[in-house]
């Protein structure tokens, strides 16, 4: 491109992949045209009133409905790509944390598809306004509000591995658009046939491939999964029979888009195996830990673990063991991995069955047993020291990383949630304690009568 060609003042530029596509797919549509691309930097609520006062020529990106409030940008008519606004926030508090649950959210000032999303709402949230969405994400990790609202691209990296208990709740997906300022115009039926044909040759599709963007599924009515392939392991009433609470949740939520439910029911360990060899589509009742690399786990979760509980034959010796200044021997079920919450100077031996920790407790023969309070018989529980190691954690269902595996996991999201809020799920669970525990709706929720 000619160092004298005119120049296209826009704002940014940004480096997640949604704005590395935008950047590349707008420089190379202008450069068709004869035109170089520079940017700007402008927080987000000052572009608007930049480009719309002509001192910056165009906005990168944004939902479709600008041009309604600042009357001098022009929408290009094609849709660039579509993305998720979100909220993130935390499951301890709200559940499935739907938006009717929140009280108030924090967003970015500017941030217009919230705006277009809020007018919708019959009982609109009270926001906070914020610069970026960092801040927003900051100050529901501080507890100064329920929810966090932002674009998916937004969502900071690490904001999952910093506790399992956040959830990511998708409020709406809108597609972006490019806007040119009104001195313009004669730009926009050249801009549009331009970005229609790297729309039909398929360049923005590779652009979008190119630059690692999230690609979002549509599954339909007429989607058909076929046979769909669990595996988990045996826990009583929720995953011991193919009828059992789990699969009873994957039978409804796929019902009429497979043609059955294939289910293997071994130990944990086996279980976690045979999932990451490639031959199951879904493993049931995951940990947030246990899902690696080569899998996506469910952004809402399928229930929620109780505590596990240390159990000794005294109480003394117990802390000992636990604070590390002795050491011990702790049994548990085999694929559990709780040897992550105990000290070095204990090693683990991981059992078939809970039975066999049970007798090789009593034999002194180990020292620790770890499980579920609720597994056990209460005489054993008063019997014994006890002391909580490892907090109750969400569980998930985890899908492999693959075509098949998104698509399975965005239906499922969808699905599931759909059955929460119809209230329609409690009957599948084993009683209404069990599904009060999995903690799906907040504490103190009222349902409208």
């Amino acid at each position: 491109m000619p160092e004298d060609a005119p120049i296209i003042l826009l704002d940014g530029p940004s480096t997640s992949p949604e704005a590395l596509y935008i950047q590349a797919a707008l420089e190379s549509a202008y450069q068709s045209l004869g035109y170089r691309v520079k940017y700007q930097k402008i927080p987000l609520a000052r572009s608007f009133v930049e480009a719309d006062a002509g001192r910056i020529d165009g906005l990168r990106a944004r939902v479709g409905d600008v041009e309604k409030e600042f009357v001098n940008l022009i929408k290009i008519p094609v849709p660039l790509f579509e993305f998720e606004m979100v909220m993130l926030a935390d499951r301890r508090k709200c559940g499935v944390c739907d938006y009717q649950w929140i009280e108030q959210v924090a967003v970015a000032r500017g941030f217009r598809a919230f705006e277009y999303f809020q007018s919708k709402q019959s009982n609109p949230v009270k926001p906070i306004y914020v610069t970026h969405a960092q801040q927003a994400f900051n100050m529901v990790m501080e507890g100064k509000v329920s929810g966090a609202v932002m674009s998916g691209a937004s969502v900071p990296k690490v904001y999952s591995a910093m506790s399992h208990h956040w959830i990511k709740t998708t409020l709406a997906r809108l597609a972006d658009y490019h806007f040119v300022h009104r001195k313009h115009e004669h730009l926009v039926p050249k801009l549009t046939q331009v970005l229609r044909q790297m729309q039909t040759s398929g360049e923005l599709e590779n652009l979008k491939r190119k630059f690692g963007m999230q690609q979002y599924y549509n599954v339909d009515q007429h989607t058909d999964f076929g046979v769909i392939k669990a595996v988990s392991a045996s826990w009583h009433s929720f995953s011991d029979t193919p009828e059992a609470t789990y699969f009873k949740i994957l039978n409804t939520v796929y019902q009429g888009h497979s043609s059955g439910l294939d289910v293997n029911i071994v130990n944990w360990k086996r279980a976690k195996q045979t999932f990451y060899d490639g031959k199951a589509d879904i493993l049931v009742g995951a940990y947030d830990f246990e899902v690696d690399q080569r899998a996506i786990r469910s952004d809402i979760h399928l229930d929620y673990e109780l505590p596990v509980t240390a159990f000794a034959k005294n109480d003394s010796d117990l802390k000992d063991w636990l604070s590390g200044s002795t050491k011990g021997t702790a049994c548990y079920l085999l694929g559990y991995d709780f040897n992550s919450v105990l000290p070095e100077s204990i090693s683990s031996y991981e059992a078939p069955s809970i039975a066999d920790c049970l007798r090789l407790l009593k034999a002194g023969r180990v020292d620790i047993l770890l499980d579920y309070e609720i597994d056990l018989s209460p005489d054993f529980v008063v019997a014994h020291a006890k002391q909580q190691v490892l907090e109750g954690f969400p569980l998930f269902m985890v899908f492999q990383d693959t075509e098949r595996g998104r698509q399975l996991r965005h239906y499922f999201e969808i699905r599931y949630r759909q059955l929460i809020l119809d209230g329609k799920l409690e009957a599948i669970f084993p009683s209404k304690i069990d599904y009060r525990n999995a903690n799906f709706v907040p504490k103190n929720y009222q349902k409208p009568q």
